[in-house]
């Protein structure tokens, strides 16, 4: 069993390397974005539900009412870290799992999406978790939320997208202390897809277009993240004043690399599966200066499995590595540039992040 304790101080894990067997790479380059390939694989808890990635690289994933945490950078082994009532997220978490699990940048606090079972998001007090992982812990949440995906905006806000499928979604801000909720962005055509930020602008997508008019499938538009983060400004207009940036399968998982290349996962019934999209950095910033969506020559596309799989994507800013997933399998594909003369894949285990922490009193 992995150690569970996060904290400064703490014992930090061990190095370890792991020499990758040459393997298959699917990828069709059409873009200028580094080669990224194919280094290896890891299959998370069975029946995961989400995931995401701590600041020390390592992976905390969620399955039922179960949350466990990888023991080291790129392992295949999981231990318990906390244990919550499923009865709360609707038994569990509807029919699809939670939405998402979402850890705060500063390892603090998780928030978990009940994926419109209760229409609640829910969040976690690291430092309160029971010792015994074992033991139930209690969630604060805030309710008649939608839920689709989430990112944190630094360790204080948390952005969720969602809505009625086929109906206009929107993205709501919660601020994490006070636990109060604000629509930011509304009038997405069609569907809810992914949010993600990169500091600057606040990105979201068209999960599912259902008319002709406005963005369209997999369309991801971009708004100042300052307007969204401010008490001061009116909901923003997702059709008539997000700046088109770029286009790929349902745009249901965003993210962004270390260099600053958008990663889009998803996939579209009607049209693209399969792959996940790493578009080149140059031509997102075009897209925000108003050039227009980022064209399909500057992507790189990763087939990690099967033509008509739908692909959710994270970056692990430790390992430097892409990990990708497809929908009803619990197999990470980890992506990686690969060193000049590299033969085989390297992972180091890092430092532990902070778990529990003493109150002061």
């Amino acid at each position: 069993m992995g150690s569970n304790t996060f904290g400064p101080g703490a014992r930090t894990a061990c190095a370890i390397m792991t020499a990758i067997a040459s393997l298959s790479v699917g990828q069709v380059s059409e873009g200028a974005v580094p080669p990224y390939s194919l280094v290896g694989t890891y299959e998370l808890p069975a029946s995961t539900d989400a995931f995401s990635v701590a600041p020390d690289g390592r992976v905390l994933a969620i399955s039922g009412g179960s949350i466990l945490l990888q023991d080291a950078v790129g392992s295949g082994s999981f231990s318990p870290f906390a244990s919550v009532d499923p009865t709360i997220f609707d038994g569990p978490f509807g029919n699809f799992g939670a939405s998402f699990l979402e850890l705060s940048p500063d390892g603090s606090t998780i928030a978990i999406g009940d994926n419109n079972a209760l229409n609640r998001v829910h969040f976690l007090d690291v430092a309160t978790l029971p010792a015994n992982p074992a033991q139930i812990a209690s969630t604060a949440f805030v309710g008649n939320l939608p839920n689709t995906a989430a990112t944190w905006s630094e360790s204080s806000t948390l952005f969720v997208t969602g809505g009625e499928f086929g109906s206009p979604a929107s993205v709501t801000r919660i601020d994490a202390g006070p636990l109060t909720a604000q629509t930011v962005v509304s009038n997405i055509n069609g569907s809810p897809g992914g949010v993600t930020t990169d500091g600057t602008f606040l990105y979201t997508g068209n999960g599912f277009e259902t008319d002709d008019t406005g963005s369209r499938t997999g369309e991801v538009r971009a708004v100042p993240l300052a307007d969204v983060l401010s008490n001061m400004v009116t909901t923003v207009d997702f059709e008539a004043s997000g700046t088109p940036i770029a286009r790929a399968l349902s745009a249901a998982s965003l993210g962004f690399d270390h260099l600053g290349n958008m990663l889009i996962g998803g996939g579209d019934f009607l049209g693209e599966s399969g792959f996940v999209a790493v578009v080149d950095e140059n031509a997102i910033s075009d897209a925000r200066s108003g050039a227009g969506l980022a064209p399909d020559s500057a992507e790189l596309r990763l087939i990690p499995g099967a033509p008509d799989d739908f692909t959710s994507v994270r970056f692990n800013p430790i390992s430097e590595e892409l990990l990708v997933t497809v929908f009803g399998s619990d197999t990470v594909y980890r992506y990686a540039i690969p060193a000049p003369g590299a033969g085989s894949g390297l992972l180091v285990g890092g430092a532990l992040i902070a778990r529990r922490r003493r109150r002061d009193s």
